[in-house]
């Protein structure tokens, strides 16, 4: 039928929430209709008895008509499946409501399904942000709790329909699951995911599951979940890519989303995937993959589920196929990215765009801890390259560095990983006798992976991120120590705020941080210390936030165990100026890593060594301000007072006076001659009242 336009008398037209609605009275109103096609034919084929026509009609008929050439009708309230979406188009929906609820922001999200998938989206080839904001697995803040996931389809994509409004459609979507038809809605891509949103006109409008098309879509999801092959990515079909060739016997294809779903935590399966995004993923950070002690983190995805991946260093050689050339490898890198070839660029136009290939990959769940097998569940994924097998340890939760990784770098001995496969388990065994931390330091790196993990689900970066911008700007920590020695040509005092310790157990019953430190503060003191550790130190980020917020103004150093990059922005939210990186639990490009975050959250770093090796390890790391030299040996907790005067010999003293870097170490002989500044823990004794210079003259009891 050919578009009609119409010309209408006495009418009256409203607005509401976005959407137009004409009333019109019998009585007093008239039409007429005309064909809506461009032509001189100016006379109605309908008209209603009391119309009376204008001379400016003609007029009006002709402008109508040429905007209908360039705004054909049915393009704004065109239905389309997930399989069709684009970006920013406004179109229908009609799926299926599986859960309902409201998000951290006030949001409410809506997670819908129509047995289709939405289609892979280009992403953008810039990666350098990996290192400090990893791609996120899901649009909303918070993941979905296990017993939600678990009744959500394991075909077809998920989409998230967020909306600032409250509807009364909402109340039945919450309390039984329905089809329904979102009319008037977009969608766009953030962070390579689709994420939809309701307009303020659009409407909810739920359906009969005898719907035309709600049988439709029903029809079309049993075809494909019938067949193997359909069930595979629709965006995959006759693409995977021969990058990887993976083979695993006895295992069907499975999405993600099945296996998160999946009822037994012990299970393998073969899946299709695109790598997203990958740190480290270029330059020289990515050879030495091959030859250090580091890990590579890949985001996986599929239609349904998105997951972080890490190969280990001793597994990257036989992944990457050998000892590659920086060229090669990242050349092998980019392919996997799918980021385009430079002469492929120019080609085809592209503008900083990937579509990474599909890929096989195997991968085997198992759990960690069987007292807690769903919260410490992880992923071994077993890729076969060439006939060679590699694991990578993946975590269904977004966190830097899995357990594996953790167990490696905590103690300066290498940790050796033996993987057995036994019954169709992966088994992780370390190779000290029963499992078990083998010194106090690594006991408290054990426990501080979990904390951290358990912290990070709380509290995610981006959440952190938001009010840092905005927040004062810290104080200069490096500045307070060098002008309170260029004013009293004394060390400079960090007084520190401490509670409790593994060795010497409570040092002060009455503990009131603020008072302290308001004390430290009047007397004297360069910088304050706090330790936050809560189960070996009985300290807390409470307390540092607090003396932050009580006025005191020296800048603060946060004394923590810090492992993981998250700690940093966590420790700068709660107030702290300056943080402690510990070497005998940190790798060199850690440090450096973590050097690179505190400049930019404008913190100082203040690192900490304990024999020749870390020091000399130290030393040569770019970007040190900071050296802190503890005499106690924080596996055994042992103090040998000379540690500082034997490390601060000879040409090391002379490099390290060279480079300018300011010495620190506990005031605790006669060593003082070689340092700049002193650290005590002054809570447990009567002079945490006096006069630095007092303390610093004197010798603990």
């Amino acid at each position: 039928m050919a578009p009609l336009s119409h010309i209408l008398e006495g009418m009256e037209i409203k607005v509401l929430h976005g959407e137009f609605f004409v009333t019109i009275e019998k009585r007093f109103s008239s039409f007429a209709l005309f064909g809506g096609m461009v032509s001189t034919e100016f006379r109605p084929y309908q008209i209603s008895m009391k119309h009376q026509g204008t001379k400016h009609d003609n007029q009006i008929l002709t402008q109508m008509r040429m905007w209908l050439v360039y705004h054909p009708p049915g393009l704004k309230d065109l239905e389309l499946q997930l399989r069709n979406i684009k970006s920013d188009s406004t179109f229908d929906l009609v799926c299926k409501v599986l859960h309902v609820c409201e998000g951290p922001s006030g949001e409410w999200i809506f997670y819908v399904w129509d047995g289709t998938d939405t289609p892979a989206t280009e992403l953008q080839t810039l990666l350098d942000t990996e290192a400090v904001t990893p791609t996120p697995l899901h649009p909303e803040e918070a993941p979905l709790p296990r017993e939600v996931l678990c009744t959500l389809p394991c075909v077809g994509t998920v989409l998230r329909v967020f909306s600032n409004r409250f509807s009364k459609e909402i109340l039945h979507l919450q309390k039984d699951i329905y089809w329904a038809r979102f009319c008037n809605i977009t969608c766009k891509q953030e962070f390579g995911m689709w994420k939809g949103s309701l307009l303020p006109s659009s409407r909810i409008r739920l359906l009969s599951s005898e719907d035309g098309s709600v049988i439709e879509r029903l029809k079309t999801f049993n075809g494909r979940f019938a067949t193997q092959v359909h069930r595979e990515p629709m965006a995959s079909l006759h693409t995977a890519s021969d990058i990887t060739d993976v083979e695993f016997k006895r295992a069907g294809y499975t999405t993600l989303m099945e296996s998160l779903t999946h009822g037994q935590v012990t299970h393998k399966f073969k899946t299709l995937v695109r790598v997203v995004a990958a740190y480290p993923c270029q330059g020289k950070e990515l050879h030495s993959l091959l030859t250090g002690d580091y890990c590579l983190r890949l985001t996986l995805e599929d239609p349904t589920a998105r997951i972080h991946a890490y190969v280990h260093k001793d597994n990257a050689v036989s992944f990457f196929g050998g000892f590659l050339t920086l060229a090669a490898l990242t050349r092998k890198m980019n392919r996997l990215l799918g980021v385009p070839e430079p002469e492929d660029d120019a080609e085809e136009g592209m503008a900083g765009g990937r579509n990474p290939p599909w890929i096989w990959c195997c991968l085997k769940s198992y759990r960690l801890d069987k007292y807690d097998p769903w919260g410490s569940r992880r992923f071994c994924a077993v890729e076969w390259h060439d006939g060679t097998s590699q694991y990578l340890v993946t975590s269904v939760n977004p966190i830097k560095i899995g357990y594996l990784v953790t167990f490696k770098l905590v103690t300066p001995n290498t940790l050796k990983v033996i993987v057995f496969n036994e019954d169709d388990s992966v088994e992780f065994r370390l190779e000290n006798e029963g499992n078990t931390p083998r010194n106090i330091l690594e006991k408290i790196v054990w426990n501080k992976d979990v904390e951290i993990w358990q912290m990070k689900e709380k509290m995610p970066l981006y959440r952190l991120k938001g009010p840092l911008d905005n927040a004062p700007p810290a104080r200069d920590f490096v500045a307070a120590l060098k002008a309170s020695y260029d004013r009293t040509a004394l060390p400079a005092l960090i007084a520190e705020v401490k509670k409790a310790s593994p060795s010497r157990g409570v040092l002060r019953e009455n503990f009131d941080p603020v008072e302290i430190a308001q004390a430290y503060e009047k007397n004297g003191a360069a910088c304050l210390s706090v330790l936050t550790d809560s189960k070996f130190f009985q300290g807390s980020f409470d307390y540092l936030e607090a003396i932050r917020n009580a006025g005191v103004k020296c800048p603060l150093l946060c004394k923590e165990f810090i492992i993981d990059a998250w700690q940093l922005y966590y420790a700068r939210s709660k107030g702290a100026d300056a943080v402690l990186l510990i070497a005998a639990i940190l790798p060199d490009r850690d440090i450096s890593y973590m050097l690179k975050i505190c400049k930019i959250l404008g913190m100082a770093a203040l690192v900490e060594v304990h024999d020749e090796r870390e020091i000399d390890r130290v030393i040569g790391i770019d970007g040190i301000q900071l050296i802190g030299i503890n005499n106690r040996n924080l596996e055994t907790f042992e103090v040998d007072i000379s540690n500082t005067k034997n490390l601060l010999e000879g040409e090391r003293g002379q490099l390290i006076a060279q480079k300018d870097i300011i010495r620190e170490t506990e005031r605790d002989g006669e060593e003082e001659e070689y340092l700049l500044l002193g650290l005590m823990s002054l809570t447990r004794w009567p002079w945490w009242r006096a006069p630095a210079a007092m303390v610093i003259g004197a010798r603990q009891p």
